[in-house]
């Protein structure tokens, strides 16, 4: 959970977004990446919140990559 946490925080997706989709105040985010505040002070709710948008977002970029295979195999098709 932990690890997974701190590559979110690393990212370059922006803390308005990750509030925003996460339900974890903006504030929080913002001072997490600034080290105002760190993991350990992490309530479990806001770790479960940001976990689970982790995990959101990893199922959509699966799919995402799985439709555009659908969408790649579709043109490669069209060309015969």
């Amino acid at each position: 959970m932990r690890r997974q946490i701190e590559r979110l925080l690393g990212s370059e997706i922006s803390a308005y977004a990750i509030a925003k989709k996460s339900g974890v105040p903006y504030s929080t985010i913002s001072d997490l990446r600034t080290g105002k505040r760190t993991l350990d002070g992490l309530s479990l709710a806001n770790a479960e919140k940001l976990v689970n948008y982790i995990k959101f977002e990893e199922k959509k970029m699966s799919e995402w990559g799985k439709l555009g295979k659908l969408f790649i195999d579709a043109d490669s098709m069209a060309d015969l």
